[in-house]
């Protein structure tokens, strides 16, 4: 049996070719696949920054890198949790939502 025959070779390399397309779509759509992701996994009543990193699979420094960037473009902003003003939580802004409806329309196209 060659390696390819395998269920992890062709689930990695489903995985692979879908990441590139979405990777793909989104520098089309000028953002990077990681803001894509954060406009998705963002909720309506802002989410804690230190859970937006494990949800998203990423370290926080690379976390962030990609907040700055949506922070720069408008898509999010921070405010302090109204019960601890100890954390932080992450909202999308009017331009964040309408890129969040444009991520949800190229997904489900697909």
């Amino acid at each position: 049996m060659n390696a390819s025959d395998t269920i992890d070779f062709q689930l990695r390399w489903g995985w692979s070719k879908l990441a590139r397309l979405y990777s793909s779509m989104a520098e089309h759509n000028g953002i990077s696949l990681s803001v894509g992701y954060a406009l998705l996994s963002i909720e309506k009543e802002g989410t804690p920054s230190t859970k937006l990193g494990p949800r998203m699979g990423m370290e926080s420094t690379s976390l962030s890198r990609t907040l700055k960037g949506m922070e720069a473009q408008g898509f999010i902003e921070r405010r302090s949790d109204s019960k601890d003003k100890r954390r932080v939580r992450i909202f999308l802004t009017d331009e964040g939502l309408m890129a969040r409806r444009q991520i949800k329309e190229l997904v489900i196209e697909l």
